[in-house]
């Protein structure tokens, strides 16, 4: 009888084991996906990094009307690019992806500035405080990446009176993020510069 009840009670523990590392692992990566309501803006952000994605959505906002105007950043020259004698920067390339979907040249403001996310966002500050009429920006990035991308934002435009709003793309991490290795690192990942970034920033 003693046997049966630890049977009955290890199956029933490991059955709610499996059950509950998934939703864990998933409110894991959740917490780091944030997003804000879709407004027309000002002007679109496009952090460097994830190409071609990040630019691919900034470009489907910009053709839905929501900004008149696109910023690209990033001082960073891939090694590999170097190699092939093609030194863009990120922000030529975010640029390139943004012409290459239709955006008219005049509407992408290119600044090779920056090489991490607090540095990416004082070069949009630069760009933006020299914008007499702005008042609102919308920045695309990655999910995982969207708390820690509009807490720094929004820390640099702090006193400003400019709106900064966050737009993941795409929407979310995959469910089973955890089961592809490039989604884990990411994950992980952020969760190291997001415990830099509170200490540091």
């Amino acid at each position: 009888m003693i046997g049966r009840r630890v049977a009955i009670f290890l199956a029933a523990l490991a059955l709610g084991t499996m059950l509950a590392v998934p939703v864990g692992l998933r409110e894991l990566a959740r917490f780091l996906v944030v997003t804000d309501p879709l407004v027309h803006s000002d002007a679109l952000y496009v952090f460097p990094g994830e190409v071609p994605e990040r630019a691919s959505c900034a470009a489907d906002l910009f053709r839905d009307g929501m900004a008149p105007t696109v910023v690209v950043t990033g001082a960073r020259i891939r090694p590999e690019l170097r190699v092939v004698g093609m030194p863009l920067s990120d922000a030529e390339i975010n640029a390139r992806v943004l012409t290459q979907r239709g955006l008219p040249r005049t509407a992408i403001v290119v600044r090779p500035e920056g090489t991490s996310t607090w540095e990416d966002a004082h070069a949009l500050h630069a760009w933006a405080t020299e914008q007499s009429t702005l008042q609102r920006l919308t920045a695309v990035t990655s999910p995982h990446h969207t708390r820690r991308a509009r807490r720094t934002l929004r820390t640099v435009f702090r006193n400003t009176g400019i709106d900064i709003r966050i737009r993941p793309c795409p929407a979310d991490l995959p469910p089973d993020w955890w089961r592809r290795e490039d989604t884990v690192l990411r994950v992980f990942n952020e969760y190291i510069k997001l415990a830099y970034y509170a200490v540091a920033h």
